[in-house]
């Protein structure tokens, strides 16, 4: 899997929340799937736990083979929302055609 930060770039964000294209390959660099596209996040929730919203920390799982593990905000990122749970984590076999499966959810007072 690699990552690309894409334009527009931005002047009052920091490159976290640029535009990155993730997309996975085989091993003889043949594109399999554009697993998560990004946008320019310049405005966000306000507040230490808010995140933006849609697919974050995406990664390869190191105890199943041809995984990905990522979350998803299910308060809209935001965490002055009222919300019995915060996050959703997701996990998402090759060859990416189903549907990623829900591995938990995790309310307020599980994040650390």
């Amino acid at each position: 899997m690699a990552s690309v930060i894409k334009k527009p770039f931005s002047y009052i964000v920091p490159l976290s929340r640029f535009p990155v294209t993730s997309t996975v390959y085989d091993m003889k660099g043949n594109t399999v799937k554009v697993v998560n596209e990004v946008p320019l996040n310049e405005i966000m929730p306000k507040g230490f736990s808010s995140v933006r919203t849609g697919k974050r920390n995406m990664a390869w799982r190191s105890d199943a083979p041809a995984t990905l593990v990522f979350a998803e905000a299910l308060d809209g990122g935001d965490q002055s929302k009222a919300a019995e749970y915060r996050d959703e984590i997701f996990t998402w076999e090759v060859p990416f055609t189903a549907a990623p499966k829900s591995f938990s959810k995790q309310n307020k007072d599980m994040m650390v």
